[in-house]
């Protein structure tokens, strides 16, 4: 697993840890949708914020 405790906020470990555990059952439509909405989310100014 990678380290991510140093840089990220314990809701979004949990939101990795949440999206890794539905991936044996996504289908591929579905992860499509998530990455084009993470991809417009990156694309927003201020929209996701690493600290």
């Amino acid at each position: 697993m990678i380290a991510l405790g140093p840089t990220h906020k314990e809701d979004d470990l949990w939101a990795v840890t949440a999206f890794v555990r539905q991936l044996p059952q996504m289908d591929r439509e579905r992860y499509r949708e998530l990455r084009a909405r993470y991809q417009q989310m990156v694309a927003a100014p201020h929209a996701h914020d690493h600290r």
